[in-house]
């Protein structure tokens, strides 16, 4: 009820008012408006995620992130990432995260959990990444 540490009401750190952190409103540094580097509204052109060619990650090659066949992440056949059979991650039963059948972790483990699992990953390295922008 309205005691929970979750779900208190108004009250609660989390589902408050223009006071808390994350969804404080106008003046918050994720929701905030035309000029938050995130979801600036209104100027989809001027949007640094969303924002088309000139956006900050999906631009073009200059792209920390998504730079092009240049790029240390998405970069082709030869990037680390996505590089078919010889990638670092998805390679096969000698790789230490994705190792197949016989690894330790996804030994057994349906397809749906190995994709949370890697999106996980993902979301963990664009957090550690959040300092380039």
């Amino acid at each position: 009820g309205a005691q929970h540490p979750i779900f208190v009401g108004a009250q609660h750190p989390f589902f408050t008012s223009a006071q808390h952190p994350i969804f404080a409103g106008a003046q918050h540094p994720i929701f905030t408006g035309a000029q938050h580097p995130i979801f600036a509204g209104a100027q989809p052109a001027q949007h640094q995620i969303f924002a088309s060619t000139l956006h900050l990650i999906f631009t073009s090659a200059q792209h920390p992130i998504f730079a092009g066949a240049q790029h240390p992440i998405f970069a082709g056949a030869r990037h680390p990432i996505f590089a078919n059979a010889l990638h670092l991650i998805f390679t096969g039963a000698q790789h230490p995260i994705f190792a197949g059948a016989q690894h330790s972790f996804f030994k057994n483990a349906p397809v749906l959990y190995k994709c949370i699992v890697l999106y996980q990953y993902t979301v963990t390295f664009y957090r550690s990444t959040e300092d380039l922008y």
